[in-house]
């Protein structure tokens, strides 16, 4: 948190709305605003916390129950429209109504904020923008996707110049809340770009980015292998639009048919494409799935893998997604279709390779090289990068 921007107040109140990442007394890994919510509660900080009672990545209601005890009080449940189908008209009508619940939550608040920090879908934004202006609240806007570009993306390559022309009202309303932010933050310095493209800003030194990190009981040393028989590739996450984990499949089955079985695919995660994958995997001895799978269980899951994969599609949104921090926690070796700003974190500290997006060629040779990698040696454990970064 920028302490110039609540100078002077000794015991700042500040509210966070995020209604997507994982809450104290959740069953799934720490995210970014896990962490930070934690850090401000061990400050001096007044912090409330105003989030959705629907768990996207769960499409399931979430419970106060769950919550610590301890908790409670800051945490404050906003009664959301649940959806089945990230996809759907269903979830653009949910984030409206969970926008304009937020909105009502804000001016319901006991004590008016000293910081709002935001992230959330555009209606969101836009509605925290206008109560922050109207009440002279200092705004801090993160940029965790890109909305709505992110929206853009689920449309076809050919249809994308319409779906832009019709999404122009959610644009401008973008660029309104990142007119009226006070400062902006972001994943990674392409998201900050972005953010400074679309508001048409200049003022540079109000932009800046952190990267995702992890936690940091999470670390320690894995232990050589010397050559292990089989390599293990670790892919978790959802089994959605803009991941590639078909790629995945249609790899495992090109070595299968050559009788390369010294490699295995494992993945856990769920998703709309789930029920596809697993007949395209029919009959593959070399890939397993295990579904969703706790935060313990899955950093269990990754100590025994030397290969973490990060598969998306060509045209993919993310820059620095949590993937690559997750992966370094577990000591894997990356193998990553995406450009850029991933790429150039992989290459210069040594931690993977990257390919062709969609294309089955360009994976399976960064695939053998990353094999070759790590039959020979394991890696110490890498370390999570919260550094606060200018633009």
């Amino acid at each position: 948190m920028d302490e110039t921007i609540v100078a002077g107040v000794r015991h700042p109140h500040v509210v966070i709305i995020n209604p997507f990442d994982t809450l104290p007394g959740e069953n799934f890994r720490h995210q970014r605003y896990t962490l930070l919510y934690e850090l401000l509660r061990k400050a001096t900080v007044d912090v409330t916390w105003l989030t959705s009672d629907f768990h996207h990545w769960s499409h399931s209601r979430r419970s106060v129950s769950r919550i610590p005890s301890l908790d409670r009080g800051n945490i404050l449940l906003v009664k959301t429209l649940p959806y089945k189908r990230n996809i759907s008209v269903r979830r653009f009508i949910s984030y409206v109504l969970l926008s304009v619940a937020t909105l009502y939550r804000l001016f319901r608040l006991p004590k008016q904020p000293d910081l709002i920090l935001c992230v959330g879908p555009v209606e969101e934004v836009f509605l925290v923008s206008l109560y922050a202006r109207l009440r002279k609240v200092p705004f801090v806007l993160d940029v965790v996707d890109l909305w709505p570009d992110l929206y853009v993306f689920a449309f076809p390559p050919w249809a994308r110049r319409l779906a832009r022309l019709l999404l122009f009202p959610y644009f401008l309303l973008a660029k309104t809340a990142y007119q009226c932010a006070t400062h902006v933050t972001a994943v990674s310095a392409t998201y900050a770009r972005w953010a400074m493209q679309l508001s048409r800003r200049t003022d540079r030194h109000n932009f800046s980015y952190y990267y995702l990190g992890c936690r940091n009981d999470r670390f320690g040393s894995k232990t050589p292998v010397g050559r292990p028989e089989i390599i293990s590739c670790l892919f978790a996450g959802q089994f959605g639009f803009s991941y590639d984990v078909e790629l995945i499949i249609r790899a495992a089955g090109r070595l299968h048919a050559a009788g390369q079985s010294n490699v295995r695919f494992v993945l856990c995660g769920s998703g709309e494409q789930r029920k596809h994958l697993v007949r395209l995997a029919e009959g593959l001895p070399n890939v397993k799935f295990l579904g969703w799978v706790d935060p313990d269980t899955l950093n269990e899951i990754g100590m025994e893998c030397q290969i973490g994969l990060c598969t998306y599609r060509a045209g993919a949104t993310q820059s620095v997604p949590y993937k690559l921090f997750d992966y370094m926690s577990m000591g894997l070796f990356i193998v990553s279709s995406l450009a850029g700003e991933a790429a150039s974190l992989l290459t210069k500290h040594k931690m993977g390779e990257t390919y062709d997006p969609e294309n089955l060629d360009s994976f399976l040779v960064c695939l053998s090289r990353a094999v070759a990698e790590r039959s020979f040696a394991a890696v110490e454990r890498g370390h999570p990068t919260n550094i606060r970064e200018p633009l």
